[in-house]
């Protein structure tokens, strides 16, 4: 790891949540003009730290199976992608499954119930898409996982006992059948990050099932470490450079066999 590199991740993650902040007192009366503000500040993030010829949008995404996703906050397009985006308002005509490197969902509270199930729900719309393409060079890498897109939901605020918010989100899947292919990557909720590990698309200590750190001020340095280590659309051709400088960042990632338990009755029934 290089302390410099992280201790300017951590003022910039610092910088990102006064910002959420601000937006929303300055958009307070109309929740349309908050998320706006709020999906600026992530577009202008990740311009940062993915920068062209990578491209970020927002908006649905289809692919060539004639299959839409919801309306995502945040996409990050691979240079691959044609340039779809009009000049005069910075939305994509079209955004194509094939072209989409990671999808990002932005929430403000994930306290409430319906909220998180509203989340997941996008999330799974975007899941429901099958690139025909990925990343991965070596064919035994290569598994139905890498052929879907990264999602990624990020919320400022959550439940102060995380495990509130994981017991509601395996409620979920488990009432609705949803197999892991199909469920969210990462959660990014307060000072916590969640990882849905598995081996292919995103993976933790080399297994599967749900994994929980509490990231604090590291929380931008783990997740850009996180999206390093997962499949890009079109291979690189040398290490990412994040997963150089960010090896190691997760430290005490934790296991839980209950919520795994779960994960695995829905996957065998």
């Amino acid at each position: 790891m290089n302390e410099e590199f992280i201790k300017l991740l951590e003022l910039e993650y610092n910088e990102l949540k006064i910002g959420l902040a601000k937006a929303s007192i300055e958009g307070k009366g109309t929740p349309q003009e908050i998320a706006d503000r709020k999906e600026e500040l992530f577009h202008a993030l990740f311009e940062k730290y993915f920068p062209f010829p990578f491209t970020i949008t927002k908006g649905n995404i289809i692919d060539s199976f004639n299959k839409r996703s919801a309306s995502i906050d945040c996409i990050i397009l691979d240079p691959s992608h044609p340039h779809t985006i009009d000049q005069k308002n910075k939305k994509a005509s079209v955004i194509f499954a094939d072209g989409v490197d990671y999808a990002i969902e932005i929430k403000g509270n994930l306290s409430d119930k319906d909220e998180i199930n509203r989340a997941l729900n996008q999330i799974k719309t975007v899941k429901d898409l099958t690139r025909v393409k990925n990343g991965v060079i070596l064919p035994k890498d290569q598994n139905e996982y890498t052929y879907k897109i990264p999602t990624i939901i990020y919320a400022e605020k959550t439940y102060d006992n995380i495990n509130t918010l994981i017991e509601n989100i395996l409620e979920y899947y488990k009432e609705n059948k949803i197999k892991r292919l199909f469920q969210f990557d990462i959660i990014v909720a307060g000072d916590y990050t969640i990882i849905n590990s598995c081996k292919g698309l995103i993976s933790c200590n080399n297994s599967k099932g749900l994994f929980l750190e509490k990231t604090g001020e590291r929380t931008l340095a783990v997740l850009l470490f996180l999206m390093a280590n997962m499949p890009l659309v079109q291979p690189l051709m040398s290490e990412n450079i994040y997963n150089i400088y960010l090896n190691n960042i997760i430290k005490d990632a934790s296991y839980s066999e209950e919520w795994n338990s779960i994960l695995e009755d829905i996957e065998n029934n």
